[in-house]
């Protein structure tokens, strides 16, 4: 079983990974600013079982926009690599908060510092959109709204059941 995770900082995606890790034994991938971050990166990791990947393709359209970078990957990359995902099965999770208030009252709690609050607004606007865009066409992408879900782990659950009945994650 592959399952990649996005979202924004402070969406919750750590818990799930976690119990990913504890309860399946599934080995982390976390891709950041500084990974290759390219279509043949990406496409290598969805050859490796059992694991889920924190921050995957989706942050190459995120980050450099709100940042300033060029980004290592364009949306035709991006198109061939959901297409790979939803080919190979994989369970795809967009976290987002549908009421900012809800993510931005997180991002205090674990005491984040302005920095981050300036752009986590608009950091969430562009997840929110690409996972009710992305879980339109692929029937692997499960859009999580943080602020109508409040348990990750149930969420996920239902998702391999489903999935399981369905022939996904396998």
């Amino acid at each position: 079983m592959i399952v990649c995770i996005e979202g924004p900082d402070g969406a919750g995606k750590s818990t799930l990974v976690n119990y990913l890790i504890d309860t399946y034994g599934m080995n982390m991938i976390h891709s950041n600013s500084e990974t290759k971050n390219d279509l043949d990166y990406h496409i290598d990791l969805l050859q490796k079982d059992n694991t889920v990947l924190d921050r995957a393709n989706l942050g190459e359209i995120v980050y450099p926009a709100v940042y300033g970078r060029e980004p290592k990957m364009d949306w035709d990359d991006q198109i061939d690599f959901m297409n790979e995902c939803a080919e190979q099965k994989v369970i795809y999770i967009i976290f987002y908060a549908s009421d900012f208030n809800t993510l931005k009252e997180r991002l205090f709690k674990r005491g984040d510092t302005e920095q981050v609050l300036e752009n986590a607004e608009k950091i969430n606007l562009v997840f929110k959109v690409l996972a009710e865009m992305l879980g339109t066409f692929y029937d692997n992408v499960y859009p999580l709204d943080i602020s109508k879900v409040d348990n990750q782990v149930e969420y996920f659950n239902e998702i391999l059941k489903n999935a399981e009945e369905s022939d996904y994650g396998n």
